[in-house]
């Protein structure tokens, strides 16, 4: 309900709303010259049947009915992608968690892999900033300089492609790990996915 709320308060700033205001203008200005015309011109001498206004009004319903259930085919084939997205990037990390050489001390490990989480995480957060408008450049820029180090935050923030940028970031990362060959492989498979 508090969306509701918070959507009515701000319908002035949408960004479908700036699409069609000009449209949407002229469609107004275009009926109200009609009716003027019609009320002081032609006396009320031009009307159209009721009918013709159902017929037309069914039409249109019909029209919204199917725009609403692509709209929401969409919305929910997003949702899969997103899902899908999270799962192989927690599939990296546990992969990165769990197949680690034994060898390896306690505190390079726990360096590697938050390496490799930042890297997972700053693919996400840059696949998400791509989808997103220019509103959320400066929060992008405040979070990656926060949770990365600063050569890969500047890295991020001047590729043209940050999403592809931050996946090559983190196979690199995941070549860097001590792990053998064959599991190399193996979670280059995710990396891979994770690029589809």
């Amino acid at each position: 309900m508090w969306r509701f709320a918070w959507h009515l308060q701000h319908w002035r700033h949408s960004t479908v709303l700036k699409r069609i205001a000009a449209p949407l203008c002229a469609l107004v200005l275009y009926a109200l010259a009609a009716r003027w015309v019609n009320e002081h011109v032609l006396a009320g001498r031009l009307a159209l049947p009721a009918s013709a206004l159902s017929l037309q009004g069914a039409s249109i319903g019909l029209l919204l009915v199917f725009r609403t259930n692509a709209s929401y085919a969409r919305w929910v084939e997003s949702r899969v992608a997103w899902g899908r997205i999270v799962s192989h990037c927690r599939n990296v990390m546990r992969q990165s968690a769990l197949w680690m050489n034994a060898d390896v001390e306690t505190a390079a490990k726990k360096k590697a892999l938050r390496r490799v989480r930042g890297a997972a995480w700053a693919f996400s957060r840059c696949l998400a900033n791509r989808l997103s408008g220019p509103e959320d450049e400066t929060p992008l820029r405040v979070e990656l300089e926060t949770r990365l180090e600063s050569a890969a935050a500047a890295r991020l923030l001047r590729a043209p492609n940050r999403p592809l940028q931050a996946l090559a970031d983190l196979a690199s990362v995941m070549n860097a790990l001590p792990i053998d060959e064959k599991r190399r492989v193996e979670m280059d498979k995710s990396v891979i996915l994770l690029g589809d």
